[in-house]
């Protein structure tokens, strides 16, 4: 079942994990005896993995990056302003590419968010986290060659008012495709579930 566990419960230890960001975003969370109440039960007694996997396709849409990808396409285009890069037609295409890329997969994204709010949405959740997340992280390293464009990656830079920090960025969204299952695990995931798809259409026919 699900049970809605407080931190605050005896028992409970957090170990806070530092990141290559220098941050401590993420956490090991150590359980020794810990005693939950039959009350904090969520939904029905062994119904547990159904709200999971409703929290999961609520999670991998919200770490899909389609807003950070927004952001981060558009610092791209102020460093590209900034420094001769318009004139180098093999970052302009890889910029391109990445910008195509990221409308289908918004277009995709407010697909899923209209059948989620219907209560509809499955497996899209992960095919869009899957490629979000991934060009999330090319988009970082495009926005890490525009600034080196322009004297340099590793400090923030300040093009007409706006504050963009090529390094941060590059670092803090490494871990992006981790979140809500890592890459590797979604896409073993997505292929038992294509092929269990195939052979029960072969078992029809």
């Amino acid at each position: 079942e699900f049970r809605r566990v407080l931190f605050r419960s005896p028992g409970i230890t957090r170990r806070a994990i530092r990141t290559i960001a220098g941050d401590d975003e993420l956490a090991t969370v150590f359980f020794d005896d810990v005693k939950v109440p039959l009350e904090n039960v969520v939904g029905e007694i062994n119904g547990g993995w159904k709200i999971a996997n409703a929290l999961l396709v609520n999670e991998r849409l919200g770490s899909a990056g389609t807003q950070r990808n927004i952001v981060t396409l558009h610092h791209i285009w102020k460093l590209v302003a900034a420094s001769g890069l318009w004139k180098d037609d093999a970052f302009l295409d890889k910029l391109a590419s990445a910008e195509i890329e990221l409308t289908a997969i918004a277009s995709a994204y407010a697909q899923a968010v209209s059948l989620l709010d219907r209560g509809q949405v499955g497996a899209e959740s992960s095919f869009i986290k899957i490629a979000g997340t991934a060009l999330l992280q090319r988009l970082c390293d495009l926005l890490l060659e525009a600034a080196s464009a322009v004297g340099g990656g590793q400090g923030a830079k300040e093009l007409q008012g706006l504050t963009i920090q090529p390094a941060i960025s590059f670092l803090q969204n490494r871990r992006a495709t981790i979140y809500g299952g890592t890459q590797e695990i979604q896409k073993e995931d997505r292929k038992s579930t294509r092929l269990n798809s195939s052979h029960s259409q072969q078992s029809r026919m």
